[in-house]
């Protein structure tokens, strides 16, 4: 019984991971088929961007959305060889570096750059008026700029967008601002994680390569050598991680014949005999890790500690200021103090009038009652230096007015 179990299990365990296992790619054929289409070769530029304009709907389904246009082919590699066209757009534009992907039945663009420009926004493909058309994302940035990465999980699309600043939004210095954030494809709502200052984006962009392959839980990335070989990169979608492995080191370039793909945490090559070797990704040893979640918080780390900076400076400087101007003011004040005790002291043992006390105390010109606020303030405050004395005494002649003695 317990054989049976076994066997059961491993039977299931090779269809969930051989269920999806694409045909042999016939280029030669689809370029042939789309070329009788009437179609400018030029836009297409099928040899070199095939295999980074194609996306998998199943095993046996592609779309091919030629890189920088919005024409769009369904490619059915079944037993024959079908090649519909469902857009024949001749836009030609920036959506280069564009990430194409599937969500459920619709097919997804997302960004873009080209002609000068950049698109940072989400547009889906309609089947029924066959033609692009823009989805309305929720809270979307509207100083978003450029979508500078973006990976799609699940239900959801993780993005790096790089903005326009609010005060300056044509201006080449304001490109410096960039946020992490998400996108959910059943509420198409975006959600901001946290921004981050940086001198462009070129040590944060994860490169497209030449071949592309997506499955849920990887990207993986393939870049053309002259000489025929190929690099090959992967992104663990999940961590963030992109990452080589010495599996891919001696794997030529792809031509449809022979193939690579992911299913689950495994890789698989076809090679041009047909023959399919696999590798378990997350046992193999990895090369040249990059973390790019934990380099983007990084960034977001420096941004505070910049902020901070900022504000500890600007706090001292502010704080000095203030000591500064109390203190010229302190001096200012006693040098005045000081000029008028020596007037003062000329008068002492005399009594002096109310207007000749306000003329030597500098404050004749305000009107009456500040005279006689500012002639209070002063009398008291020059006491209190002690170098003279001044004291409010009746006039000798006529005790109804009162005159000031200088002692």
């Amino acid at each position: 019984m317990s054989k049976i179990i076994l066997v059961i299990f491993f039977t299931l365990l090779s269809f969930r991971l051989y269920s999806f296992r694409p045909r042999t790619i016939d280029t030669f054929q689809i370029h042939e088929m789309i070329a009788k289409m009437g179609v400018d070769e030029s836009l297409l530029n099928f040899k070199n961007n095939f295999f980074k304009s194609i996306v998998f709907k199943d095993a046996n389904t592609i779309y091919y959305n030629p890189e920088g246009t919005l024409m769009l082919f369904k490619i059915e590699n079944n037993d024959s060889l079908i090649v519909l066209q469902l857009s024949k757009s001749i836009y030609h534009g920036h959506n280069f570096k564009r990430n194409l992907f599937t969500h459920g039945d619709t097919l997804f663009s997302y960004g873009g750059e080209g002609l000068f420009n950049v698109f940072p926004h989400l547009i889906f493909f309609e089947e029924k008026s066959s033609s692009w058309l823009k989805k309305e994302v929720i809270n979307y940035p509207l100083t978003a700029r450029k979508v500078v990465n973006s990976w799609k999980t699940k239900d959801k699309i993780t993005v790096l967008l790089n903005h326009y600043s609010n005060e300056q939004a044509n201006s080449n210095f304001a490109f410096n601002h960039f946020s992490l954030g998400e996108i959910n494809l059943v509420t198409h709502t975006y959600k901001n994680l946290f921004d981050f200052t940086n001198q462009g984006d070129k040590e944060l962009r994860i490169n497209n390569g030449d071949f592309q392959f997506h499955s849920e839980k990887y990207d993986l990335m393939g870049f053309y050598n002259s000489n025929g070989t190929c690099r090959y990169q992967i992104f663990d979608k999940i961590k963030g991680e992109l990452f080589e492995i010495p599996f891919l080191t001696t794997t030529p370039s792809i031509n449809g014949i022979n193939y690579l793909y992911i299913r689950d945490n495994q890789l698989f090559y076809r090679n041009k005999e047909s023959y399919v070797d696999s590798i378990d990704l997350t046992k193999t040893e990895k090369l040249n890790v990059m973390n790019y979640f934990n380099f983007y918080r990084s960034k977001k780390n420096k941004s505070n500690k910049i902020l901070y900076l900022i504000f500890i400076s600007a706090t001292f400087l502010i704080l000095g200021l203030i000591i500064y101007i109390k203190n010229k003011q302190t001096f200012k004040s006693n040098s005045s103090y000081t000029n008028i005790e020596k007037i003062l002291n000329t008068y002492k043992g005399n009594n002096i009038s109310k207007d000749e006390l306000d003329k030597i105390l500098n404050i004749a010109h305000y009107s009456y009652e500040t005279i006689k606020t500012k002639r209070s303030v002063l009398i008291k405050e020059i006491n209190q230096r002690k170098k003279v004395n001044i004291v409010r005494v009746r006039k000798i002649d006529d005790k109804r007015y009162f005159e000031y003695q200088v002692n």
